[in-house]
Formats: structure tokens, C-alpha cells, sequence
């Protein structure tokens, strides 16, 4: 997947979001200023709230019961839950084990980072909507959804990946680390990597 190449590339952030142009990507600059004043790992979401003018009313409803639903689930405030425009840290990647894959994988992966003790913080976007059509199946996507709720509000899965995750990506990282270093080498310039504002990784 996409998240676990990132990881082996050696990335301490992901920004996701979604590719119908509802979201700008001028504002990443204030998804990476917040997780850098969390001083930790954490999940830093889009939050379209402020100003829901543009949002169709549909939309809007749904939202605001989904993200209620993922609050009580999360055990915390989630304003906008079904934003998809979000930073997601590398600890939480690799710590935090998440089954679906579909639209509900974006619900699931806040309830157990929230569960695990990473906090999931938001920060104001722009709501932003023209007339694309959206490819969420009304029928079964709602059905993932309702088993999802049910499946995390009676039971509480683990949240933590087994050990075989974080040493698959520590070994990606390492031959990386290693290629880059006989590259460089091979070049005759310095290997040293820029340090990455998060502490850790290439910049």
C-alpha cells in the first residue's frame, strides 16, 4: 500500500487527500504546524466546519452523525470525521492495526488511534465543493459502515500491529539507508540526510 511504501522510504508524516479537488494543498503548511506543536505522534485532521455553506445539505447531516458516532467510538470530540484530508505520523502506521480498506478504513483508523492514546487533532480547511460525482455506494458502504460502529462499540479489538510489522519496515529502511549510502559514496558526496522537522527520517 501506499502508507507502508512511505514508511519504507523512511517518511515521518503522510498527508492524505482526496483527488476530486475538495481539498487544497497550499493548506498542508497548517497540518504540519500543528503536529509539530502536539510535540508527538499524533493524527491532525481537516476540519470543514467552520464554515459549511458550500456543503450540500446531505452531506452535511451525514457528517455531523457519522462524526458523533466516531466521537462516542473514539471517546473523543471529532468535529469532521469523513474529512479526508489529514496527517497520519509513522508511529501510529506502525503501531495501530486497522482491517478495512474501503471508505470506512478513514472511520476505523481514528477510533483506534484514539483508543491507542494518539490524539487526533484538527485544524480549520476550506470547504470546497463542485459537481463531481462521489464513488461512495450509498447501500453497501453505509452496511461497512453500521457493521464497523457495532463491531467496535460491543468489543475493543486489538490496536497494536505484531512485532512482524515494525521489523518488515525496519528492514525496508534499513537497505534504503544502506542504497543511499553506496550512492552516495559512488557520487563522492555526503550521505548525511537533512533531519526531518519530526525528528526523525529524511526531510
Amino acid at each position: 500500500s501506499g502508507f507502508y511504501a512511505a514508511l519504507r522510504l523512511g517518511c515521518e508524516a503522510i498527508i492524505t487527500l482526496d483527488g476530486d479537488g475538495q481539498h487544497d494543498p497550499t493548506e498542508i503548511p497548517a497540518f504540519v504546524g500543528r503536529a509539530l506543536q502536539a510535540g508527538g505522534p499524533c493524527i491532525v485532521l481537516g476540519c470543514r466546519m467552520r464554515d459549511t455553506r458550500s456543503m450540500p445539505f446531505v452531506r452535511l447531516a451525514t457528517n455531523r452523525l457519522l462524526s458523533r458516532l466516531i466521537s462516542m467510538l473514539a471517546r473523543q470530540t471529532i468535529l469532521d470525521s469523513q474529512c479526508g484530508f489529514r496527517l497520519i505520523h509513522r508511529e501510529i502506521l506502525e503501531k495501530v492495526h486497522y482491517n478495512n480498506n474501503r471508505y470506512d478504513a478513514e472511520s476505523e483508523i481514528l477510533v483506534r488511534a484514539a483508543r491507542a492514546g494518539f490524539p487526533v487533532l484538527e485544524v480549520p480547511i476550506a470547504t470546497i465543493y463542485g459537481s463531481g460525482y462521489s464513488k461512495i455506494n450509498v447501500f453497501w458502504d453505509t452496511l461497512r459502515f453500521v457493521r464497523f460502529f457495532f463491531r467496535h462499540l460491543f468489543t475493543s479489538p486489538p490496536v497494536v500491529k505484531s512485532p512482524e510489522w515494525s521489523i518488515a519496515v525496519s528492514a525496508g529502511e534499513s537497505a534504503l539507508a544502506k542504497a543511499r549510502e553506496l550512492e552516495a559514496k559512488a557520487h563522492g558526496r555526503d550521505s548525511t540526510l537533512t533531519p526531518s522537522p519530526f525528528g526523525r527520517g529524511p526531510g
